[in-house]
Order: structure tokens, then sequence, then C-alpha cells
């Protein structure tokens, strides 16, 4: 906060592969927990990469049964509901065989 480089928006841009340097050293000490302490503590938005597991237990995800192949599949759904939402996806099309 102190370092002349980075005291305005347009000092920080004219020197970001040094300060982009100084934030990787910081956050490559940090496990995820710390990183996120932080960033929540310092009020500074963020997203978070996660992986597919992570996606799934989600408490936020909806999903809906979608018919695939004889199975029933929990497929993404849009994270509202509307009065003109079906309880479940449409089959998915049967595939021609050649």
């Amino acid at each position: 906060a102190t370092d002349a480089r980075y005291i305005t928006n347009d000092l920080r841009v004219k020197n970001r592969d040094a300060l982009e340097a100084q934030v990787q050293a910081v956050f490559a000490m940090l496990t995820y927990a710390q990183a996120v302490a932080r960033l929540t503590s310092a009020q500074t938005a963020y997203g978070a990469i996660n992986s597919v597991q992570d996606l799934i237990k989600h408490p936020q995800l909806r999903t809906k049964p979608m018919q695939v192949n004889g199975q029933t599949a929990l497929i993404p759904a849009n994270p509202y509901v509307t009065e003109w939402d079906d309880e479940a996806f449409a089959a998915t099309p049967d595939l021609e065989k050649p």
C-alpha cells in the first residue's frame, strides 16, 4: 500500500508484472482456506474455481431429473423456479444406429 509503484491505478497498470509477481508470491504461501479468510476479511471480491465434485456438492446447485438411455440423470437446472417449469427435463432423444 505504500510502494510508490502502486499508489494509483495507472501506476498499478504500468507496473502490473511486478505487482502480480508480489501477489502470486503471497498467495503461493497460503492454503485455500487462508486465502479465502484474507480476501473475506479485506472485503475483496473473488471467485473460487471449484472441482466438478465441489460443484456437485454445492448447496445452491439445483438439479432436475432427465431420462438418458433408460437411466435417470440429475442435470443442472436454472437456479430459479418458474410456474411453467416441468418437474423433470424431457428425455434425451434416442440416437439412430447406422
